[in-house]
């Protein structure tokens, strides 16, 4: 069960499709915080889109 996890999160993170565990791990962690910072980004620019200070 833990293997088959594995392999799913070894597809999801881009470059581990042969990495080892802890390279996963790193990569995994290294893709959230890129996500988690797109994020917050977008929604910075939704809400500058908002107030006005830029135009759609």
């Amino acid at each position: 069960m833990v293997l088959k996890k594995l392999m799913k999160l070894r597809k999801i993170v881009p470059t581990c499709e042969e990495a080892d565990i802890d390279t996963l791990f790193r990569k995994t962690a290294e893709h959230i915080a890129l996500l988690e910072l797109q994020v917050t980004s977008v929604l910075i620019v939704i809400g500058d889109a908002k107030s006005g200070i830029i135009k759609p």
